[in-house]
């Protein structure tokens, strides 16, 4: 079976003395206009208000919205309410594409993506923690080169990664990282396996 991952998000934690917790919220598949033909998508857009206010109700430190931004990434529409909603978050937003947002992954639509939305992928340091964020579409559409170029970009990271399926997870002996996978357990043994070439030994994937 092809693993299937729509989108991935991903953190670790550094030893730090001085971390303090802190909260960020991870949003997805906010997909405007998927349940909602209205010409304004008003069903959506109040839906969106409606996760926009009880985000920010929790104060976070950031927010992330890992994929499926908009049902359709050609209706303008769609497009202005999702960036509308989102310019009402107050916390600073990273995003990465889903399926929705290219609708088969080519390198035409990678750049199309990017012009509108900004960078396809994303990676900060701050509070004693590694965010990063990949655009998972070209491993599920199997584009080998730019999955490779991903993986090259993100080459010696350690990381968290959310997504939208079952949860399997693990932790890396001798460090302060745990990774936690959404997907198939196929798609966790697979992520699994690209995580040791790049990490070396990892221990056996759980459920959560």
């Amino acid at each position: 079976m092809k693993p299937y991952i729509v989108s991935i998000a991903l953190m670790f934690t550094v030893a730090c003395n001085s971390f303090k917790p802190f909260t960020f919220v991870q949003m997805s598949d906010t997909q405007i206009g998927f349940i909602d033909k209205s010409p304004q998508y008003t069903h959506s857009d109040s839906l969106m208000k409606a996760a926009v206010e009880a985000t920010n109700a929790l104060c976070p430190a950031y927010v992330f919205i890992t994929g499926d931004l908009v049902d359709n990434p050609a209706d303008p529409v769609q497009d202005s309410v999702y960036r509308a909603r989102v310019a009402d978050i107050k916390a600073p937003v990273y995003s990465v594409p889903g399926n929705h947002d290219y609708m088969g992954f080519t390198r035409e639509k990678q750049e199309a993506y990017i012009a509108l939305r900004g960078y396809d992928r994303f990676s900060f340091r701050d509070r004693g923690c590694a965010f990063i964020g990949m655009d998972s579409n070209c491993i599920k559409d199997g584009v080998k080169e730019a999955e490779a170029e991903q993986w090259d970009w993100s080459r010696g990271q350690s990381i968290f990664r959310f997504s939208k399926k079952r949860v399997w997870t693990w932790s890396l002996p001798g460090t302060h990282i745990r990774i936690m996978i959404r997907s198939s357990m196929e798609s966790a043994l697979w992520l699994r396996a690209r995580l040791e070439t790049l990490l070396g030994t990892v221990p056996p994937v759980t459920m959560w």
